[in-house]
């Protein structure tokens, strides 16, 4: 019995230890975690079915690595999902900094060109035999035909056509108004629907500015240069942007495409020192009616001032000598009218002559009387001489009217 005893013992022993490495080695597999669980989630379960949980995948074996210690983060940290908000298009800035306003870009000079070109027009001066006796440049700054363009590019003009850019010729009408003093005129066309210029404000130009002139120097038509403004002397615009004889009364337009200026000179024996005139100088006569015809201007404005008005006494072997300059930028049609008779001694006669430097433009011969009119088409200073070094012995006493004429 004794023994019976001790074997059963022995044996319970046995299934006790077996089962307890049992357990120990399923806890070994498996992962148990007790929760405490709040009243109210007790509470929010009840009657509720319980759904099967899905078994977690098994993970795969790694070598164990101390896992870093991260700290959780902060409720500034987390940015929770934003609702969408109605209008609003992917890629559209919702953020309440302020956003720099992109600077519309300037066009380029091509682009300029391109716009303002058909507008420019290259404008044919004649004389009232019809003759072509000059050219410059001129733009349309209205529909109905109205140009802007130096009073100097039609002063002395009997009749003039403005050409476009495509090849079309059209009549001059007439002058609307001008301004000698600040050398701007606005002249009508006899076109409509003409392209058109826009007029700025040259009140807002600045030293440093960007420039662009549309002209047709030496006769190029609507050629296209740039540069900027290199200074502002009396309302007068000094600028690097370069012309040419013919440029004047070209365009001058700012980088938005506004005409500012008109062309008028460029300094001779400088470097790219170029100047225009105020668009302000020419508006006062944009808009208006036809006042004037080109001839009846240069008839206006014709002056004559005489050289020698009397009778004068010429030694023998002695000659009298006057001066005579021309500047084309306050005259034009310059012309020296000469009429003149001589008497004394064996046959009176005399000889009267007109140089230009070493150019001899008129020369009489020794004559006792004579009349001419000599054009002075050039810049620059003329000598007109009465010559009486031909006699040895007699005085002459000659009856001049010589006289110069011109358009102011």
């Amino acid at each position: 019995m004794a023994s019976w005893s001790s074997s059963r013992v022995v044996a319970v022993l046995g299934w006790v230890l077996a089962a307890a490495v049992i357990v120990f080695y399923i806890a070994s597999r498996y992962e148990f975690r007790i929760e405490r669980r709040s009243p109210e989630s007790r509470v929010e379960d009840v009657g509720k079915e319980r759904q099967p949980q899905p078994k977690p995948a098994k993970q795969p074996s790694v070598p164990y690595i101390a896992e870093k210690q991260t700290q959780s983060p902060t409720p500034a940290q987390v940015t929770p999902p934003s609702e969408p908000t109605s209008g609003l298009e992917i890629g559209q800035i919702t953020s309440s900094e302020p956003v720099a306003q992109q600077q519309p870009t300037e066009p380029s000079t091509e682009e300029l060109f391109r716009l303002a070109s058909p507008a420019v027009v290259l404008i044919e001066v004649f004389d009232a035999a019809g003759k072509k006796r000059g050219q410059g440049s001129g733009f349309v700054v209205a529909t109905d035909g109205s140009v802007v363009t130096n009073y100097h590019v039609i002063r002395g003009a009997s009749s003039a056509l403005a050409r476009t850019q495509d090849g079309s010729s059209w009549p001059v009408g007439g002058v609307v108004g001008y301004d000698s003093d600040r050398d701007v005129a606005v002249i009508k066309i006899e076109g409509s629907n003409m392209r058109a210029l826009r007029v700025g404000d040259s009140e807002q130009l600045r030293v440093g500015q960007k420039l662009v002139a549309i002209g047709s120097p030496m006769g190029l038509q609507n050629s296209v240069s740039e540069g900027i403004i290199s200074g502002l002397r009396g309302g007068v615009v000094q600028m690097t942007t370069p012309i040419s004889p013919g440029s004047s009364g070209g365009a001058v337009l700012n980088s938005r495409g506004e005409v500012v200026a008109v062309a008028v000179a460029t300094a001779k024996g400088g470097q790219n020192i170029n100047f225009a005139v105020p668009i302000e100088w020419a508006k006062p006569y944009v808009g208006g009616p036809v006042h004037n015809t080109l001839a009846q201007i240069t008839s206006r404005n014709t002056v004559t001032q005489y050289v020698v008005h009397e009778t004068i006494s010429v030694p023998a072997l002695n000659s009298r000598m006057w001066r005579i300059t021309v500047n084309p930028n306050t005259m034009a049609n310059a012309e020296l009218h000469i009429a003149f008779q001589s008497t004394g001694g064996a046959g009176g006669n005399i000889r009267v002559y007109l140089e230009r430097g070493q150019q001899r433009l008129y020369d009489s011969g020794r004559v006792t009387r004579g009349e001419i009119h000599v054009p002075l088409p050039s810049e620059g200073e003329y000598v007109l001489v009465i010559d009486n070094t031909g006699s040895l012995m007699f005085t002459r006493t000659v009856t001049a009217n010589i006289s110069l004429s011109y358009v102011k």
